[in-house]
C-alpha cells in the first residue's frame, strides 16, 4: 500500500511540475510573439512625433 501511495504522489508531482513548466514556456512564447507583432505594427504605422 505504501508503494502505491508513493507512486501516486510522484506521479502527481510530475504532472504538477510539467504543468508549471508548460505554462512558463507558453508565457515566454506568447510574450516573444507579442513583441514581434507590436514591433512590426509600430514600424508600419505613421508616428505622430514626426
Amino acid at each position: 500500500m505504501d508503494n502505491n501511495m508513493i507512486s501516486l504522489g510522484l506521479q502527481a508531482s510530475l504532472y504538477g511540475l510539467a504543468g508549471v513548466f508548460f505554462v512558463l514556456i507558453l508565457f515566454y512564447v506568447m510574450t516573444k510573439g507579442m513583441m514581434v507583432f507590436f514591433e512590426n505594427r509600430q514600424k508600419n504605422s505613421p508616428s505622430k512625433n514626426q
